[in-house]
């Protein structure tokens, strides 16, 4: 047996972000329906570097096939500026269960990208009005890039509004996608005022105001993935209709 060794083009290439969305569905309901184990990721935290580690164990019956795999991640907010890295970086280790043997050794960086653009996809089209046309991202980092590629998958969207601090990164965003969208950049408020809002952003303290959401906005709330990150006013959280995917990690 030999373990495939899958760089960032192999998993660009192959994982099409149209496929993605439905295996991330799927994922879901084999979760929902007991068939999966997926322990609450785990924390190394390294604040004298900015960033942490996590480690995301998990193991899917499917009826004809079953999988296990593992993911090495990290969030290291420096990196881009200090170190010209991606601030997330990753390995999947994908296992037979039958034996432990490893598959694939596979570039987790993009499956990262995928997985959380396509999540977000997956929540879109269950939640969003089905007429939703305009898309407001707050964080124009890479995260940013797949929420618009995946979204588009499951909603028409005609435009787009980007907010960041960093007037770079809009100008980046726009220049990759201002060809295929009406994007422009814009506030926070404005952003949040669209059919479907992702933020996507490291922040631990609120930046989208319950004032500045729509009435019915979709919000892809990505960004709050650990203890202390917080984007969104205590009154959206309070207000809202709360969708998740897993009860423990979320709290």
């Amino acid at each position: 047996m030999e373990t495939l060794l899958l760089n960032r083009e192999d998993v660009g290439e192959n994982a099409r972000m149209d496929e993605v969305i439905v295996a991330v569905e799927e994922a879901f309901a084999a979760y929902q329906h007991g068939n999966v184990q997926m322990p609450a990721k785990s924390y190394i935290d390294l604040p004298q570097y900015n960033g942490d580690f996590r480690s995301m164990p998990a193991y899917m019956d499917a009826g004809d096939w079953d999988a296990a795999g593992v993911k090495w991640v990290n969030v290291h907010t420096d990196n881009p500026e200090n170190h010209d890295l991606p601030t997330v970086l990753g390995t999947m280790i994908y296992s037979d269960p039958t034996n432990a043997f490893p598959l694939a050794l596979m570039d987790g960086t993009t499956l990262t990208r995928k997985r959380t653009g396509a999540a977000a996809a997956v929540a879109t089209d269950h939640l969003a009005v089905a007429g939703a046309s305009s898309l407001g991202i707050v964080g124009a980092g890479i995260q940013s890039h797949t929420q618009l590629e995946a979204i588009s998958v499951v909603r028409d969207i005609e435009t787009v509004v980007v907010a960041d601090k960093r007037a770079d990164a809009v100008e980046r965003f726009i220049e990759v996608y201002g060809d295929e969208f009406d994007i422009r950049g814009g506030s926070i408020g404005e952003a949040a005022s669209c059919d479907v809002l992702s933020t996507v952003t490291p922040v631990e303290s609120p930046i989208v105001d319950h004032e500045d959401v729509g009435e019915h906005t979709h919000i892809n709330a990505m960004g709050a993935d650990a203890p202390g990150k917080n984007e969104l006013d205590e009154e959206i959280v309070t207000n809202a209709k709360l969708v998740i995917d897993d009860y423990e990690q979320c709290t």
